[in-house]
This record gives C-alpha cells, structure tokens and sequence, in this order.
C-alpha cells in the first residue's frame, strides 16, 4: 500500500488486451486520515488530527494532535432595558439584543410579558434569556411598575354659555382627549343639540370618562327668550281692483322668520264686488 500522489502517468496500449502505465511519485508523503482538515468548523469538545507519512519503500510515521473547543464564555447583552414605571397599563420596550464571543446568539424571552401589551398595576419583571451554539446563557432583567391612572381626561372642546330667541338650538359636540388612550364621552344633563329648548336657562353638562374611571365635564348653559320678533312678509301684492268678477291672478308671497319653521296659509273668495284677500301667519 501506498498513499502516495500521482504525477506525469503515461499510458501504454498492448497487443496483449491490457494498458501499462507508469507514473512517477515523489516521496516522501503525508495525509491526513483522521480529524478534520485546516479551517474547518470544530464542534465543542476534542477532536483527533492524524496525518500519515510515507516513504518510497512503505516505511511510515504518524503525526498526532488534538483540537479542543471549549467555549465557557456566555453571550453578552448588548442592549437591556432598564425599570421604568408607567401610569398608563400598556408598556412598550425595545426587545433586548445580546452578542457573543464565538458568533451569534439567541435571544428569548422567559418570563414577563411582551412589549405593547397591557400589565396589570404593580409591578412585573420581565426576563430575557441569551444562548450560544455552546449553550452558554445570560439573562436580561427589568421591572416594570404600573401606577393607578389617576389623571382624568381633558375637553379640547367645549361650547360657550349659548344665548337665543329662537327655541330650536343646535351647538358642536364636546371632544377630550386622556393621557392613556381613548374615552367616552356622553351627555348626563340638559338636551341634545337641535332640541327645542324651553324659555329660559337649561344646563348642558357631558362628561368624559377614561379605561380607568377618571371623569371630567363640560358645562355650558343655554338660555333661550321669548321670540319677539314677528314673521317678514315678502312681495305682499299692491290692492287689486277689476271691473268684473272672474279669475284674477296674483303672485303669492312668501315668509321668513327669525327662527325659521314658518308657514303661510290664506284663504280668500271673489264676490262681485270685490274682495279682501288676507294672510295669517300663526
């Protein structure tokens, strides 16, 4: 047996149905015939390298070594939050991020609760766990305390005290806005707008109420008087006067009124000799 090269093989043709060849090899030697080769990966723990050498007459020598990969050194955090307290229950975090020494590492997360979330009110550690392909760990740990929401919303809008003759009113709906999020917002007092609102003051109150039960009001007070301004007849026709009794055409006229909602009505006969003709406006 020889583990040898071989170098400027030439090849010879028979007549006797088989092909010499011939070669020539320079000795000494060497191959590898255990472990793994230069550059390649090594897993954790020992590996044997054997490398075999020969000479031109079979004599032989081995070359023995071990390659040991023992990573004991864990990945390192490169990012972690630190305790925050919030007063609102959704907390938000950047996910914790780790390196390591030989490559790249997982980050999980093993207790706690994720980012964007709601948490209760108290406080919650969260943990995160950092592994290597050794299976080396770390850890990564943050408090987060939630306090009671206790700042109510706040209007951004709320109407003016309202003053008018006229009985039907119509105002903008309160807006609020709240530290933590949204809110509701109704009416607990007073009329909707575009009622018919009495003679009078009549207190509109709404209130804002948040997740956590915080309220706030708007108030505003509308206060309606007696409409004392009379309907405005247009194009009211001049006094007509004919000769005889028939058909007489005219153009009727027409209404408006301070606080809208009006109708004209009229009724009127022709006798022959003549007649008023009148509207009423009620």
């Amino acid at each position: 047996y020889c583990a040898c090269t071989q170098t400027n093989a030439t090849q010879t043709n028979t007549s006797y149905g088989y092909v010499i060849i011939t070669w020539a090899v320079a000795f000494p030697v060497i191959s590898q015939t255990a472990g793994l080769p230069s550059g390649s990966t090594f897993q954790q723990g020992v590996t044997t390298n054997t490398f075999t050498a020969y000479d031109a007459v079979g004599n032989s020598s081995v070359c023995t070594f071990t390659v040991t990969v023992n990573d004991v050194i864990p990945p390192t955090f490169s990012s972690c939050p630190s305790n925050f307290t919030i007063s609102c229950p959704v907390a938000t975090y950047s996910t914790p991020t780790a390196t390591d020494n030989c490559g790249s590492a997982t980050v999980a997360q093993i207790a706690g609760l994720g980012s964007n979330v709601t948490y209760p009110l108290g406080n919650t550690t969260n943990i995160f766990r950092a592994t290597d392909a050794s299976g080396n760990t770390s850890t990564c740990s943050f408090t987060v305390t939630v306090n009671a929401d206790i700042t109510p919303p706040v209007f951004t809008f709320c109407p003016s005290n309202i003053s008018s003759q006229c009985p039907v009113v119509t105002f903008s709906a309160p807006t609020a806005t709240d530290n933590c999020g949204s809110n509701t917002i109704s009416q607990i007092a007073g009329l909707p707008s575009g009622s018919a609102f009495q003679v009078g003051n009549t207190t509109n109150i709404f209130q804002a109420t948040d997740a956590s039960g915080n309220t706030s009001t708007c108030t505003f007070i509308v206060t309606t008087t007696p409409d004392i301004t009379p309907p405005t007849i247009v194009g009211c026709p001049n006094n007509i006067n004919s000769a005889c009794p028939g058909v007489i055409n005219y153009t009727s006229p027409t209404v408006t009124d301070n606080c809208g909602g009006l109708s004209l009505n009229g009724s009127f006969t022709f006798s022959y000799s003549g007649s008023i003709v009148i509207y009423t406006i009620p």
